[in-house]
């Protein structure tokens, strides 16, 4: 039954057929990370309709693929079939995400990066005739219509398309009421008369979306990926291997930014049972807490200012030194495997934004004028400028070109880095006073800070077997050690194990030294 089931004022209601005997009735709930995760009336009703005495219900099952509430994962799970065990039993495909990527400037190199990545598993796929999905995560409705703006727009200049073409590619899931179409399209993505290629959803999509074709998945923003229920979630979407698959383990590419590549890897490693984890938590039913009181020194600045009078002397040799420019850069982004830690190369480029020399100058000339506009109005005339009479669009031309030939640059253009650097050349003209900034500490507040408020601390198997970290067991502490870390505790706790280094026993919990 579904949840309108349990509602008393509707037709189909089961509640009156299962008053007081509940003791014979076995409660399946699919999908039971809702239960514990979710706010609202739909699961509250449903859990006080489990909870009712008048039913008595004394076998509830839950079945869920996401067993989380954020990090956190379900202590009475009492049968459990990991992703781990998934992979490497091969029902579903090896994850790999980004350790390192290049440099990009601006959503429009990224977005080529995403797109070759894409296009790459294209091209490979079409002898298996399945055509790949790219998904693409972000926190808010607002922020999944925004990026699909982005990307169609992208689309359109990079493959010619129309704007009817790329609103076929390309297809926002959300609950916003001008996104409900597209719920109906996701039924048939990976049909071969589908146009879809990129799917742009809030935190994941629906459960019980069997699409098979996903091989790469975007977290658009650290947010849309920083918990283990969200990656489990997303993930959940682009593991299912596709029918008949034959040969080398298909793959799924998580594009991360490389910035999150270490907090991304703990979690996933960690959902795939990879990184087995010992944790610190507080007893907060503790007698023995106390609390400190720490003074706030904040960092405040003093500046002082010294006017400057009449202009200021530009470009006196007549070009502005620039470093060789690349305007087609060959690059790689280096994946890793989740469990194997083996690290793949993926070669591709990245077409760099460029500007023609006349769009330089142009923009030169705008700038000086706009200075000359400014303080014309001023009292004194020495506060006056006139750099356009010195800087005519011709001369900013000459500057660009001499600027140009100073770098050996013969293509015509200018990529963003160099233009930047010629119009900072112009950079002091807006400043009437130089300063000289110098910083104070200055104490602001008394902090008080409780031992129940400290942070929790971890620490890796590798790291225990290393003897990098230490973990210290004083007698019985295996009672405050969560069920999910049980196991792993024992092991560490073995006498002969392989965990020596990382291990201090401790026979009196009241005398307690670090070594």
């Amino acid at each position: 039954e579904n949840y309108h089931a349990i509602l008393q004022h509707v037709k189909s209601s089961i509640r009156d057929s299962l008053v007081g005997k509940g003791s014979r009735v076995a409660v399946l709930n699919d999908e039971a990370h809702h239960v514990a995760n979710e706010t609202g009336q739909t699961p509250r009703k449903w859990k006080e309709f489990l909870l009712n005495q008048e039913y008595g219900f004394r076998y509830v099952l839950g079945v869920s693929g996401t067993c989380y509430i954020g990090d956190e994962y379900f202590s009475d799970v009492v049968c459990r079939y990991s992703l781990r065990q998934a992979i490497e039993q091969r029902f579903v495909k090896t994850v790999q995400y980004v350790a390192e990527m290049p440099q990009t400037d601006g959503p429009d190199e990224k977005w080529q990066l995403i797109y070759n990545r894409h296009q790459a598993w294209k091209k490979e796929l079409r002898k298996r005739g399945i055509r790949p999905l790219t998904i693409i995560v972000t926190r808010d409705i607002a922020t999944c219509t925004r990026v699909g703006e982005e990307l169609r727009a992208f689309l359109a200049d990079k493959d010619g398309l129309t704007q009817e073409q790329a609103d076929a590619a390309v297809i926002p899931v959300t609950s916003h009421a001008r996104h409900q179409s597209n719920l109906a399209k996701l039924k048939t993505v990976d049909s071969s008369a589908s146009g879809v290629e990129w799917i742009i959803s809030v935190a994941m999509l629906s459960e019980g979306w069997d699409v098979k074709n996903v091989f790469q998945i975007v977290p658009h923003e650290e947010r849309a990926f920083n918990s283990k229920l969200l990656i489990a979630q997303v993930l959940g979407r682009g593991l299912r291997r596709p029918e008949g698959w034959q040969g080398a383990d298909p793959v799924v590419t998580v594009f991360n930014h490389d910035a999150w590549a270490s907090r991304i890897r703990h979690l996933v490693d960690e959902i795939l049972e990879i990184e087995r984890r010992l944790g610190s938590r507080i007893l907060v039913e503790s007698p023995y807490h106390f609390d400190i009181h720490n003074l706030d020194y904040t960092r405040e600045a003093e500046t002082g200012h010294f006017t400057k009078k009449g202009e200021y002397r530009l470009l006196e040799q007549g070009y502005v030194e620039l470093p060789s420019q690349v305007e087609i850069e060959n690059v790689a982004i280096d994946y890793v495997t989740a469990g194997t830690e083996t690290h793949t190369k993926f070669k591709t480029q990245i077409a760099h934004k460029t500007y023609s020399f006349e769009n330089v100058a142009e923009e030169m000339y705008r700038r000086l004028q706009s200075i000359d506009d400014e303080t014309s109005g001023e009292a004194d005339p020495k506060d006056r400028t006139n750099y356009t009479r010195k800087f005519t669009r011709k001369r900013c031309l000459e500057i660009v070109e001499a600027s140009a030939k100073w770098a050996k640059i013969k293509s015509g253009r200018m990529t963003e880095e160099n233009r930047q650097k010629i119009l900072q050349a112009l950079g002091p003209l807006r400043r009437k006073t130089a300063k000289r900034v110098v910083y104070i500490m200055a104490p602001k507040a008394l902090t008080t800070l409780s031992t129940t408020e400290r942070p929790v601390i971890s620490c890796s198997a590798a790291e225990l077997r290393r003897g990098d970290k230490t973990a210290f067991m004083p007698p019985d502490c295996d009672k405050n050690i969560p069920d999910e870390q049980l196991e792993f505790f024992r092991e560490v706790a073995d006498p002969d194990g392989e965990f020596r280094a990382g291990r201090e026993i401790l026979s009196n919990a009241h005398d307690f030294k670090t070594p």
